[in-house]
């Protein structure tokens, strides 16, 4: 759904599933969600729908979190496969209008054991994929799948959500009044 411009509301692809995990592609113009069976993608106006990878039902899979990379120049999708007690990190280039009718391989980057997933929500940052492990822990994965580590967090309470933030992220131009 999106917004119109007369205070609208504008449905740009109608889905089956419960959407878990949503990222934006705006350098691009594509908008890329998981469900629990499903990789999918789109472009921003809705048109061009594509299962990018799908499980079938009951064979105890689950599709978990999505996160884009934008450090080189082709940028990378990433996602979590969780077959029982692993977890399989997956990648593939970032689609283009290039590459639309023509999608690259999806990579098996990392096969590991992990504690449970509480949210299926993931991050991208520097290198690293991060993920809610549990209710205090956060879970960090470096892209290569050779280093796994849990965050503890000191806090009262149990953590509900969790975002990543870089001042870089959000540099606007000072401009002279």
């Amino acid at each position: 759904m999106r917004a119109t411009r007369n205070n609208g509301i504008e449905t740009i692809h109608q889905g089956a599933a419960v959407i878990q995990d949503l990222v934006l592609d705006a350098v691009r113009g594509y908008v890329y969600w998981t469900t629990s069976h499903s990789l999918e993608s789109a472009r921003l106006d809705g048109r061009g729908h594509e299962i990018i990878h799908a499980i079938p039902y009951f064979l105890g899979k689950y599709i978990l979190g999505v996160a884009l990379r934008y450090d080189d120049n082709a940028g990378s999708i990433y996602w979590l496969l969780k077959n029982g007690d692993k977890l399989i990190l997956n990648q593939m280039a970032l689609l283009t209008d290039d590459t639309a009718t023509q999608r690259s391989a999806i990579l098996k980057v990392a096969k590991f054991r992990t504690t449970p997933l509480l949210s299926p929500v993931m991050h991208y940052y520097s290198g690293k994929l991060f993920w809610q492990g549990g209710r205090k822990d956060i879970i960090v994965l470096d892209i290569r799948g050779k280093s796994l580590a849990k965050l503890l967090v000191a806090t009262s309470g149990d953590i509900e959500t969790f975002t990543l933030t870089h001042s870089s992220l959000y540099w606007l131009p000072v401009c002279p009044v």
